[in-house]
């Protein structure tokens, strides 16, 4: 739920802007479509009921957290824009 609240305020915040956003501690690809399929849910709902313009753009990354994810990084290009190595 606090996760709704996060992305609710950050799509209210840059109304009409650009939003840039990292998801932290992807492990595994199908984490960063399923963070992405929530953002859109959250799109949707703030659209329909506050009628406040959307973000211009929305840029996805990702911070990759698994180290051996790097070696498969070519799996992570497409759904997002910038992408980022854990620190472990």
């Amino acid at each position: 739920m606090l996760l709704r609240y996060q992305r609710r305020a950050l799509i209210q915040a840059v109304a009409g802007k650009e939003l840039h956003l990292m998801f932290p501690m992807i492990a595994e690809l199908e984490e960063l479509l399923e963070a992405k399929r929530l953002l859109g849910l959250e799109l949707e709902r703030t659209q329909k009921h506050k009628k406040q313009n959307p973000p211009s753009s929305i840029k996805i990354g990702i911070m990759i957290e698994v180290s051996s994810n790097c070696v498969v990084f070519k799996l992570y290009f497409t759904p997002c824009r910038f992408r980022f190595p854990g620190q472990q």
